[in-house]
């Protein structure tokens, strides 16, 4: 993989994570979807640095529309 498809799978990242929703069937303490959560989110904020730091600041400002949000971690009680 060359550094051109590097870049385009940084740009898409955003919008594969946004549409993903992860179910907790078992619904227990909770602890597994805030874990979840805080991992999606530590992974985001790694794309936003990578993505400032190569000077793509049009992608940084157009990802904010593709944040990863506590509604996609669903459980069942």
């Amino acid at each position: 993989m060359g550094p051109h498809e590097d870049r385009r799978l940084l740009h898409r990242a955003p919008r594969k994570s946004a549409p993903l929703h992860v179910l907790d069937p078992a619904c227990g303490t909770g602890n597994f979807l805030y874990i979840t959560l805080e991992h999606l989110k530590r992974l985001e904020g790694e794309v936003l640095n990578l993505l400032e730091a190569l000077g793509h600041d049009e992608a940084v400002l157009e990802m904010g529309t593709f944040t990863v949000l506590p509604s996609q971690l669903l459980g069942l009680g």
